[in-house]
């Protein structure tokens, strides 16, 4: 008997994994494209970037921010380890990049999505 409670445990964790997973999935392919990129520093808006232009935004001579053709990404970091520099770019409302030595943040917004499921 234990061995079968074991198996219907082991069954319900991978049909709660499976579920997980196309949520997750499910969520991401509905993500509609940003308006503007929202770059903060330490948690307050430094500056508002629309992704219709292209534009190079320096923050506070710590790194960089461009758009360009409709996405953002991070140039000439100069925080150690460079992670926000090899970061993707992000164009899909709700994506965001991070500098969290210099507690820097920027944020894809714009309208959140394109149905819900």
């Amino acid at each position: 008997m234990k061995k079968s409670k074991y198996i219907a445990d082991f069954a319900l964790f991978c049909a709660v994994m499976l579920i997980a997973a196309v949520a997750l999935i499910a969520g991401r392919s509905v993500r509609s494209d940003g308006t503007s990129a929202v770059v903060r520093l330490n948690s307050k808006e430094y500056a508002a970037l629309s992704l219709n232009e292209n534009a190079k935004l320096d923050v506070e001579g710590l790194l960089t921010v461009a758009v360009e053709n409709g996405e953002v990404y991070i140039l000439n970091a100069q925080c150690p380890d460079k992670l926000c520099e090899r970061h993707s770019r992000i164009s899909k409302s709700g994506e965001t990049i991070a500098c969290l030595p210099f507690g820097i943040t920027v944020e894809i917004v714009g309208a959140e999505y394109d149905a819900l499921i």
